[in-house]
């Protein structure tokens, strides 16, 4: 049986809370979608407010509830998109909440993600050629070098993730998990250091019938018109909008 980390028995043993205060904050979005399209015209631009709801839901739990072990804190990635960022400091820990198909869909992670998925460690290539999670010298084990940016007080970053059932439109799995980065740079996950939270078929915040039939046609429930918003630094944003800029002018 996998012996899990500290910070993995710790969501475990607060599951419920977690779980209950995630499917709140989807709820209350798909029932503010609802009623904007029936007050707007064009109403789409709320399917990017998903984030909000469900971290705003998680932060008011873990503040009423769980303020002694853990804490939150507005981060930026790029121009405009804040986010929210949970940290425990027992076990030197530091969550985020994405939905699934914004970690594994494309194939080049955002810079922000691969930063936070640093503190976790990195592959890295031997002077040989070959690669290696592990590199032997001498015949004794080197740890991957962490290149923190910035997350110096952190051992671990971790992912809750959530799956949207494409057909029911509830959430069908949350989970969280460990990503790493590949020599590629790319984000894969570790089934060894990850953990799915139950869903109680009873939970208070399951979505009524009618909710699914509204939302059954509905753009941006599932993944957004991407999982997430396009994220531009300060600069990037200056280029694109010169260069706009100099396209509309000729």
């Amino acid at each position: 049986m996998i012996k899990l980390e500290k910070f993995l028995r710790y969501v475990s043993d607060n599951q419920k809370g977690l779980v209950e205060s995630l499917l709140k904050g989807y709820k209350e979005y798909i029932d503010e979608r609802i009623e904007k399209k029936k007050e707007m015209i064009v109403s789409n631009g709320y399917a990017w407010t998903k984030a909000n709801h469900i971290e705003n839901a998680v932060g008011k739990y873990i503040k009423n509830n769980l303020n002694d072990t853990m804490s939150f804190s507005k981060s930026k990635a790029g121009f405009s998109w804040v986010y929210l960022q949970f940290k425990n400091d027992v076990t030197k820990s530091l969550l985020i909440i994405r939905e699934v198909e914004a970690i594994k869909k494309g194939s080049n992670p955002k810079e922000y993600l691969k930063n936070l998925v640093k503190i976790n460690g990195e592959e890295k290539k031997a002077e040989n050629g070959y690669d290696q999670l592990t590199l032997w010298d001498n015949g004794e084990a080197t740890l991957p070098e962490k290149l923190s940016d910035g997350y110096d007080g952190f051992d671990n970053f971790y992912i809750l993730t959530y799956r949207i059932d494409n057909k029911t439109k509830e959430i069908a799995q949350i989970k969280i998990e460990k990503p790493m980065l590949n020599l590629d740079e790319k984000i894969y996950f570790d089934e060894n250091t990850s953990l799915e939270l139950s869903i109680e078929s009873n939970n208070p915040y399951q979505l009524s019938m009618e909710e699914k039939n509204n939302v059954e046609n509905m753009d941006g429930i599932i993944g957004g018109f991407d999982a997430e918003p396009i994220i531009l630094s300060g600069s990037q944003y200056d280029t694109d909008i010169k260069k706009k800029e100099k396209q509309a002018n000729g």
